[in-house]
């Protein structure tokens, strides 16, 4: 099925906040518990899975498995960032995850989460992220 994907970020560095907004169009498929979402940003294939048996959410980029983002209510999760410039290893805590996920894939599906952003064991940032997908007809 075809949807819209529209990501809200809103980033604290150094007490000040700053709001990204994002919008693509993607596929989306079920299997299982798992809601499956693939799409283009900026030029970069991104393949999330959204897992409401075990709330949570992974991010892949570019095909590159060993840079997967993880998202998972209490839980941090370390990964290699690929920038332009290199890799970064960067740290998400993952504070509050939120899913709504409805069964029939013609309903609007919402993540809520809210993460701190750690490199080198330091805190760089603290992030809300909102993603809906809309399926289009």
């Amino acid at each position: 099925m075809k949807a819209e994907i529209r990501l809200r970020t809103l980033q604290r560095v150094d007490g000040k906040t700053e709001e990204l907004v994002h919008s693509a169009r993607g596929i989306v498929r079920r299997e299982g518990g798992v809601l499956l979402v693939t799409y283009l940003l900026d030029g970069i294939h991104h393949e999330m899975r959204i897992d409401s048996v075990r709330a949570s959410v992974s991010v892949v980029r570019n095909w590159q498995e060993k840079g997967q983002l993880f998202y998972q209510e209490g839980r941090r999760h370390t990964v290699l960032y690929e920038t332009p410039v290199g890799e970064l290893e960067l740290s998400f805590d993952t504070k509050r995850l939120l899913l709504f996920v409805p069964e029939e894939e013609t309903e609007r599906s919402v993540i809520e989460l809210r993460y701190e952003v750690f490199q080198y064991g330091s805190s760089i940032m603290d992030c809300e992220l909102r993603i809906e997908i809309s399926p289009v007809k």
